[in-house]
């Protein structure tokens, strides 16, 4: 004992057995510690298992309460997050339909009421039809389009749409500039006020419509008009 620390009798019972081991046989004290707590690890868990199982079945109701809470908490997650990417997904791929206008000419040649002479080719607009467009993802199909005409000089503060003519087309995604039957002769709407809007469908059975309104100067797809935005509005 006179080797031993002067330390040694005031160390705790656990380190007074291993403190010669851990000198002698360093191995056997890190095997000693392994076995300690394989030990407790067998005596105890077989208790905490008991208690658990025994404190489940005293109160059987509230455990099953609680269980059926979390299944219904998540579950209704799942639902919300899944309704939220339905509804993004849709407003991403659905149609997005617009209209305008589109002015047809003919050409031919002079001597047509003094325009020009006999020999030269001209071009005369005859016709303007009402276009759409959809710049969606997917197919649109357009039931009616309401159609008036003014000067721009009485144009309302708030649009007017008191004939809606039937349609009944299917335009694709990507298409520009699509004709429909509605169809104007050229010199009853030069100088005037071409303004509508467009009713349709999606494939996700969404209604829809949106305004136009082009000033009729002489280009083939009309001019913009100054007004207010309830002329241009969409949903």
């Amino acid at each position: 004992m006179k080797n031993t620390p002067w330390r040694f009798d005031r160390l705790t019972v656990y380190k007074k057995l291993f403190w010669p081991i851990r000198i002698q046989r360093p191995w056997l004290c890190g095997w000693g510690v392994t076995l300690l707590v394989v030990g407790s690890t067998v005596v105890l868990v077989p208790e905490i298992v008991a208690s658990t199982v025994g404190l489940i079945d005293e109160h059987n109701g509230a455990f099953t309460a609680l269980a059926s809470f979390i299944i219904a908490l998540f579950t209704g997650t799942i639902w919300a997050i899944n309704r939220r990417q339905l509804k993004h997904s849709r407003v991403t791929e659905r149609a997005y339909v617009s209209g305008g206008v589109f002015v047809q000419s003919e050409r031919l040649y002079g001597d047509r009421g003094n325009l020009a002479p006999a020999a030269q080719l001209i071009t005369l607009p005859r016709s303007l039809f009402i276009s759409v467009d959809n710049h969606g993802k997917t197919p649109a199909f357009i039931h009616k389009i309401a159609v008036e005409v003014c000067r721009e000089i009485e144009l309302p503060d708030v649009p007017q749409y008191t004939d809606k003519m039937l349609v009944n087309i299917s335009v694709s995604p990507g298409t520009v500039g699509q004709l429909t039957q509605i169809e104007f002769d050229y010199k009853d709407v030069a100088n005037m006020v071409v303004y509508g809007r467009v009713y349709y469908s999606d494939i996700f059975d969404g209604q829809h419509s949106s305004g136009f309104i082009r000033w009729i100067l002489g280009t083939p797809t009309g001019d913009a008009v100054e007004a207010p935005s309830a002329y241009l509005e969409w949903d």
